[in-house]
């Protein structure tokens, strides 16, 4: 193999580095604050490092985070190119198992925007009819081009085997559930699950519709399988760089100054104030 194992190494590097930017740049679009940026990015970060010896699922981890990155910008309008999905899931269909959950991602923010519509009607942040249309015609395109592989349909057979596969489920680990007593656990799904549920539950507003179903869907996903943390993790670190900065920590501030302990107060970010748009 041209390259050899060097190649594969840099490869697989460069990979991991794109499933990171998308989520980092959205964090930035979430914050002002460059430090809190950080700190959220390095959530998925500790993820891919651990899950991302070379293996084909590095590529999922890559196309996983650039439809979240390309579904967010039209939801938010600051972008419009969908066009690239199918194209992407023409690649991602081909390299690994895991291209069904860009095809939920589609069908989530599809979803979520047509609930927030027919609850609210036309708004400044509300998709119009002919956004959604849109947003659905594109669904149907990527879902189309998943059977440009070399078993076609029954790639979706191959898939379901696979994941519901008894023996990787009980001799692998990543296929089995996080445990809450065990540090890997802890540290690659109920760390920031729980990081996360408390954010959302101590910022000043309510989370967007689409924050709130895709925590608990991947929080779901994520209890399924230690493997499916990542997921979550790529997720959520947007969602806490968007609400953490909406926390009121004006009482844990006092408590924290009587007791001296300045160096922590800084880092615990502003007061409350209105988060940035995804």
């Amino acid at each position: 193999l041209a390259g050899g194992l060097a190649l594969l190494v840099s490869l697989n590097t460069l990979l991991l580095l794109a499933a990171l930017l998308p989520v980092y740049h959205l964090c930035r679009l979430a914050t002002n604050q460059l430090k809190l940026s950080v700190v959220c990015a390095l959530l998925p970060a500790i993820l891919l490092l651990y899950f991302g010896s070379v293996r084909s699922q590095v590529f999922s981890f890559a196309l996983f985070s650039a439809f979240y990155w390309v579904l967010s910008a039209y939801r938010s309008r600051r972008r419009d190119i969908l066009w690239i999905l199918p194209l992407m899931m023409i690649v991602w269909v081909n390299v690994h198992g895991a291209f069904m959950l860009g095809l939920g991602l589609i069908g989530l923010f599809l979803g979520c925007e047509t609930a927030r519509w027919l609850a609210f009607g036309e708004r400044p942040d509300t998709l119009r009819p002919a956004e959604l249309r849109r947003l659905a015609l594109f669904l149907i395109l990527t879902a189309v081009v998943t059977v440009v592989n070399p078993e076609g349909w029954k790639l979706y057979a191959y898939v379901r085997a696979v994941a519901t596969n008894p023996a990787s489920q009980q001799l692998v680990l990543e296929w089995q559930p996080p445990r809450i007593n065990e540090l890997i656990g802890i540290v690659l799904f109920y760390g920031p699950f729980f990081v996360t549920l408390l954010v959302l539950l101590g910022a000043s507003r309510k989370p967007d519709l689409i924050d709130l179903v895709l925590v608990l869907i991947f929080s779901a996903l994520g209890l399924s399988a230690l493997r499916n943390g990542v997921w979550f993790s790529l997720i959520a670190a947007p969602i806490l760089a968007r609400y953490y900065p909406t926390i009121d920590f004006c009482p844990a501030r006092d408590t924290l100054r009587r007791l001296g302990t300045g160096r922590l107060v800084d880092w615990m970010g502003p007061r409350s104030g209105p988060p940035a748009p995804i």
